[in-house]
């Protein structure tokens, strides 16, 4: 795969990501029921509203609006071919795409916690983190497609 195409599909993927995350945001700051609540497993309001759905009182939703928003900013600037060197000597496309990959590895790392909660902790499983959690999987996939391809590029 080319890749300018990958990183296209790593913004669409981190664009639904923001998407997601807005809406559990959303529910997070309202009273208002989720779509998705199926039965007492299967319940995003649940999950948002309990006592796990922040982290040093910041919603773990806001924390994956910027998230997602970083994972798309990040491919979008290479995608528009900006130089880094001028930025910073020591950058290159090189380092950013493994900074990128790393990024992506700590934002899986970070939603396996979340599952972990939700499935031993809370004992509700939230399809919309679900959701997240599969693009933040396939995130990690791509990102990690792209840094071999700079890697083998630079050598």
């Amino acid at each position: 795969m080319k890749k300018k195409t990958t990183l296209i599909i790593l913004i669409i993927l981190a664009i639904l990501g923001v998407l997601t995350s807005a809406y559990l945001a959303y529910l997070h700051y309202t009273l208002v029921d989720s779509v998705c609540d199926f039965n007492a497993q299967f319940s995003c309001t649940t999950i948002n509203r309990s006592a796990y759905a922040k982290i040093f009182d910041i919603p773990v939703s806001i924390l994956g609006v910027f998230g997602y928003f970083l994972l798309a900013i990040i491919p979008f600037l290479l995608i528009k071919k900006v130089n880094f060197k001028k930025i910073n000597t020591f950058l290159s496309n090189r380092l950013i795409s493994k900074g990128y990959f790393l990024l992506s590895l700590a934002a899986f790392i970070f939603s396996l916690y979340l599952t972990g909660l939700e499935l031993k902790v809370i004992g509700v499983i939230c399809p919309l983190c679900l959701i997240s959690q599969i693009l933040i999987l396939f995130i990690l996939f791509f990102s990690y497609n792209i840094y071999k391809t700079e890697v083998k590029n630079e050598n």
